[in-house]
């Protein structure tokens, strides 16, 4: 699997270097550009779980570089990840750096648990919201896990779109957004051509 990383140059094939706006619907399953500090769009109600590895606070300013996006410190980012969740009114699992989980945690109105995991080989923190914390050593692990007990997820920094991938391979459904435009782009042709 790919894995989306400020600290690396974006690993984009040549046929997916366009950029890719607006909403896309392929075969139930939804693939938009959506930047969260525009607020909670609704294409998420349809989602029974949200599940998004986040942007780490030390490659944050370079990400948004990255996506061409004007920059929004770290705590704003902090602040609307938590509002979006607020919004979503369901079960919510969000994986980010271990010293960013504390300043999530101080954000947070509402009870979370957490587990440390690896992701990519880089120690992380998953922190759980309205569902019980699921005991993994990876992200991969954990979403198999829940692909098996939830029929659509939802993904606000999709990345490459493996939250997506294991989704499909479970014969769920996904809905999927991020605020680069490369990525939206690498998802839907991805996608689209199965």
């Amino acid at each position: 699997m790919k894995y989306a990383t400020a600290l690396n140059k974006p690993n984009l094939s040549a046929n997916n270097q366009d950029k890719k706006y607006g909403v896309y619907n392929i075969n139930n399953n939804i693939v938009m550009h959506h930047d969260i500090h525009n607020g909670y769009n609704t294409m998420y109600n349809k989602c029974d779980i949200i599940y998004s590895e986040l942007a780490w606070k030390h490659g944050y300013d370079i990400f948004m570089n990255k996506a061409g996006f004007k920059k929004i410190n770290f705590n704003e980012y902090v602040s609307d990840v938590c509002k979006f969740l607020l919004n979503a009114k369901k079960p919510a699992i969000i994986i980010t750096g271990i010293n960013d989980s504390k300043l999530y945690l101080q954000n947070l109105q509402f009870k979370t648990n957490k587990i440390k995991l690896q992701v990519h080989n880089c120690n992380a923190m998953a922190l759980f919201y309205n569902i019980s914390p699921i005991i993994v050593n990876n992200n991969i692990d954990l979403l198999t896990i829940i692909s098996k007990n939830y029929n659509n997820v939802g993904d606000f920094c999709a990345g490459y779109g493996n939250t997506a991938d294991i989704f499909y391979q479970a014969n769920k459904n996904f809905v999927m957004s991020d605020v680069n435009p490369y990525y939206v782009s690498y998802i839907v042709n991805k996608y689209e051509n199965i």
